[in-house]
């Protein structure tokens, strides 16, 4: 009697190892046979038979799907390419002409050089991101980067005119504003791959200083490149400062607001001192000059609005930071 109760169960083990090969038809014709006739009398195997053939049939679907965008996005990245090379070969004719009239003493020599470095910068923003398979915008920001120093070193070249300075300040003013977009999809080695803010903050205040010298040796003003380095700095340290407020790991956001905008309020408050130090070694405290009541000079203006902009930003500080606290106790 034990026997005959345990053989329903025993043959929907065996039934249900054989489920996968028979879906899948691998199983001889015995072993289909034993399947179909019990999934005949076996309403729970042919429930799991049927769950394993939906599920078989998804994944040949989502198979056929991927295999199909694939095929899609091969297809518009071959358009693409094709498209980015004929559109190369377009903005190559004006430039093999003028190069041509030029020749022919038609035109000047640097004309056709002039162009070319024109039109790589049209190449840039065209041709490069059709092309390009990834981190399209970092490449054409790079690409156009490149076509607009071009553009200056043949003008300078061929026409006179500074190059040195003028390549470090368009290298400088382009990353400034475009660095940042470009980075984020770029692929950076694993030292730097968590640290992209501070590459960016780093490169700019290299570029930053680097024209600030190009400008003083093209001009031969070394004197004023000091100067200028110095107001740099003061300029530079409050960013610095920033930088490391907003990076602290261990910090909340209204600590952050907190730091920083008492590090721009006490900036702000003190900044011509610094200057005069910096620049002339005087000494002096220009907020001590401070009367609220007297706004008549120059000097009593800049002393006042000093104040109540320092004496704001403490406030506005230490109430950021007293409600961090605040939150962090609950």
């Amino acid at each position: 009697m034990n026997e005959r109760q345990e053989k329903p169960a025993d043959t929907c083990a065996v039934v249900r190892d054989l489920l996968p090969l028979y879906i899948d038809g691998a199983c001889s014709a015995a072993s289909v046979a034993l399947v179909e006739a019990h999934l005949a009398d076996c309403p729970n195997c042919r429930k799991l038979a049927a769950d394993l053939k939906k599920a078989d049939i998804e994944a040949v679907i989502d198979a056929e799907k991927t295999g199909v965008l694939a095929r899609h996005q091969r297809a518009q990245r071959r358009t693409a390419w094709r498209a980015g090379v004929i559109i190369a070969w377009l903005l190559m004719i004006p430039v093999v002409i003028a190069a041509v009239v030029a020749l022919l003493g038609g035109a000047e020599a640097g004309v056709p050089v002039v162009l070319a470095a024109a039109m790589a910068l049209v190449a840039s923003l065209t041709v490069v991101p059709m092309m390009a398979k990834q981190n399209r915008l970092a490449k054409a920001i790079l690409a156009g980067t490149a076509a607009v120093v071009l553009i200056e070193i043949a003008v300078g070249a061929f026409y006179g005119g500074a190059i040195i300075d003028t390549v470090a300040g368009t290298i400088f003013g382009i990353s400034l504003v475009f660095l940042p977009l470009a980075i984020r999809g770029m692929a950076l080695p694993p030292v730097l791959a968590d640290k992209k803010a501070l590459v960016i903050i780093a490169w700019d205040t290299l570029w930053l200083y680097l024209t600030i010298l190009a400008v003083s040796l093209a001009n031969g003003d070394m004197a004023g490149c000091r100067e200028a380095v110095v107001t740099a700095t003061v300029f530079v340290v409050p960013a610095w400062l920033t930088f490391f407020a907003a990076a602290r790991q261990r910090v909340n956001r209204l600590q952050k607001a907190g730091l920083i905008t008492l590090v721009w309020g006490v900036w702000f408050g003190i900044v011509n001192d610094v200057m005069n130090l910096a620049l002339t070694g005087r000494i002096g405290f220009t907020m001590a000059r401070m009367n609220l009541r007297d706004w008549t000079s120059n000097t009593m203006f800049n002393a006042n609005i000093s104040f109540l902009v320092c004496a704001a930003a403490v406030v506005a500080a230490g109430g950021l930071l007293l409600a961090a606290r605040r939150r962090r106790d609950r």
